[in-house]
C-alpha cells in the first residue's frame, strides 16, 4: 500500500512538472465563452450634421448630440491562446439631436442604432489580464427620426447598411471561468442618409465604450 502511495505522489509531481514546463496557462485555454455588458456611447457625426444644416439654411447653425447608453452580447469561441472568434450584437438607445441657428431651435431628431458583427480578437495571453484588437464586419440597423425644419437630415425612417467594427479591450481573469472584460471600439456604416441638402448624412460613426462580464467554458 505504503509503495502503491508512493508511486502515485511520484506521478502527480512528474505531471505536475512536465505541466508546467509545457508553458500552458488556465487563462488562455480553447472553448466556447458568452458576455454581456453595459455601454457609452459617443457620436461622430455631429460636424456632418452641422454642415448640411448650413448648406440648407446659409447661417452658422449649431449641432448638439447628447452620448447615449446601450448593451451589447456576444458568443465566441477561443481557438488557441492568442486568437478568438465572436458574433457581437449591440443596441445603443437614440441619440438626441438638436438644431438651432440664431439662437433659435429648428427642431431635432434621433438615431436609435443596432449593429451585429462577426469579430475576430487578437490576444496578448499575458496571464490573467489579456489585452486584445479586435476587427469586426457585419450589418448595422437604424431607426431615425427627423423633426427638423424641412426634413433637412432626409425624413425619418428605418436605414440598413454595411457596418464594421475596430477596437481594443482588456480581459480580466476573475477565475479560470469568469472574466471582467472593457472594451472600445468605433462602428463604422457605409449606410447613407439622402438629404435636400447639397450632400449626404451618410458617416454615422460612434465610438462605444463598455464593461461587461464574460463566461469561458
Amino acid at each position: 500500500m505504503r509503495l502503491a502511495i508512493s508511486l502515485m505522489a511520484t506521478f502527480l509531481v512528474a505531471g505536475s512538472a512536465l505541466a508546467g514546463d509545457s508553458g500552458l496557462s488556465p487563462f488562455d485555454h480553447p472553448g466556447f465563452y458568452i458576455g454581456a455588458g453595459g455601454i457609452y456611447a459617443s457620436d461622430i457625426f455631429e460636424t456632418e450634421i452641422e454642415d448640411i444644416a448650413e448648406d440648407t439654411f446659409g447661417v452658422p447653425v449649431n449641432v448638439d448630440v447628447e452620448d447615449s447608453w446601450g448593451a451589447n452580447g456576444r458568443v465566441g469561441y477561443r481557438l488557441g491562446s492568442w486568437f478568438a472568434a465572436e458574433i457581437q450584437y449591440e443596441w445603443i438607445d437614440a441619440f438626441d439631436i438638436d438644431l438651432a441657428a440664431v439662437g433659435l431651435p429648428i427642431g431635432a431628431a434621433s438615431l436609435e442604432a443596432q449593429t451585429v458583427t462577426l469579430n475576430g480578437r487578437l490576444i496578448a495571453p499575458i496571464w490573467r489580464t489579456q489585452p486584445y484588437l479586435l476587427v469586426g464586419v457585419g450589418g448595422a440597423f437604424y431607426d431615425f427620426e427627423d423633426n427638423t425644419a424641412g426634413n433637412i437630415l432626409g425624413g425619418s425612417g428605418d436605414r440598413t447598411g454595411f457596418a464594421g467594427r475596430t477596437g481594443g479591450g482588456l480581459d480580466v481573469y476573475l477565475t479560470q471561468n469568469l472574466v471582467l472584460n472593457a472594451e472600445a471600439t468605433v462602428l463604422l456604416t457605409t449606410e447613407d442618409f439622402h438629404t435636400p441638402a447639397a450632400g449626404d448624412l451618410d458617416d454615422l460613426y460612434y465610438l462605444s465604450v463598455g464593461v461587461g462580464l464574460q463566461y469561458q467554458f
